[in-house]
């Protein structure tokens, strides 16, 4: 018997460091410019850094990422209660504030791509299916 410790499937996880997401586009200009109070130092109506919209996006994206992650590597869905029209029509509305997308062809485009990645991620991860 191998003294190895058995591989666990919940050891699984997307690296979200090296999935390229839509939202990656987004610069601190167009931030500024969206929201400004929380990047100017001096104003007295100052908002905290957490305050930044494009966070929500970003949660957003992950939960796509991971979804499409765990449904490669068989894992359970960590997000049941998510709709993913809803996810999509979300990131669309966001992806066009920001001029990542002209439109919900293009979001779900991208959205395939960052699903594309992740499943790509879990395969690589899971290994082989018997």
């Amino acid at each position: 018997m191998s003294d190895a410790m058995p591989f666990r499937r919940q050891e699984l996880a997307p690296n979200l460091a090296t999935l390229g997401f839509p939202s990656d586009r987004v610069t601190l200009g167009q931030l500024r410019r969206r929201q400004p109070t929380i990047f100017d130092q001096n104003s007295k109506f100052r908002i905290p850094a957490g305050s930044l919209e494009i966070l929500a996006t970003v949660h957003l994206e992950n939960v796509v990422a991971r979804r499409a992650f765990a449904a490669e590597c068989n894992l359970a869905d960590l997000f049941p209660n998510e709709d993913r029209r809803e996810l999509i029509h979300l990131l669309d509305a966001e992806y066009r504030r920001y001029g990542i997308s002209s439109g919900i062809h293009q979001t779900r485009q991208l959205l395939r791509e960052l699903e594309a990645a992740a499943r790509k991620q879990g395969r690589e991860q899971s290994g082989p299916t018997i």
